[in-house]
């Protein structure tokens, strides 16, 4: 992550927290992430230096306003526009994300299983999680028909590989070790 990237989160972090607004700038910031990502018409506005300036904001800021953003949202926004920086806002997104969890102490992480797991199953791993790293776990559930069986979680720097493929893998050395 750049170091522009950290500067412009933490300004606009500092300037929502500081009005109690900063999970407001959140929520906006996913929604323009997911239309900018979406739209061809906006990653022609990012990329395209023929564009005028004026013009970008000027339609920024309509789509801003049609979507209900705070203005503080809306002049970081326009800001990215004016300087030509609207190709950070994926790695922005990203950066603000953690920022967020730090604060609620939220530790996000992924969870690959072989066949669907229950959200009831999914929340006890989650608990459990959450006594074991001193924090509030969130885990991404997800299919993976790759796997044989078993899970894969990975939350923060920790990997848990608890999949049927690995499982054989380490027996198949350890039976090779008695030989």
């Amino acid at each position: 992550m750049s170091v522009v990237v950290r500067r412009y989160t933490r300004a606009l972090y500092e300037l929502g927290d500081t009005q109690g607004v900063a999970e407001r700038i959140w929520e906006d910031l996913r929604q323009f992430g997911n239309i900018f990502v979406e739209t061809s018409d906006l990653l022609e506005l990012a990329k395209n230096p023929l564009i005028p300036r004026e013009e970008a904001c000027t339609a920024l800021e309509t789509l801003c306003l049609h979507g209900d953003f705070h203005p503080l949202t809306t002049s970081f926004i326009k800001l990215l526009a004016m300087k030509r920086r609207l190709k950070l806002i994926p790695e922005i997104l990203r950066d603000f994300e953690r920022r967020i969890d730090k604060r609620l102490g939220l530790i996000r992480g992924d969870l690959e299983t072989a066949h669907f797991m229950g959200r009831a199953q999914v929340a006890q791993l989650e608990e459990t999680l959450s006594e074991r790293l001193a924090g509030r776990v969130q885990l991404r559930a997800s299919v993976n028909h790759n796997l044989l069986g078993g899970m894969v979680l990975r939350v923060g720097a920790y990997l848990m590989d608890a999949s049927l493929e690995t499982q054989l893998m380490m027996m198949q050395k350890k039976l090779k070790g008695l030989k």
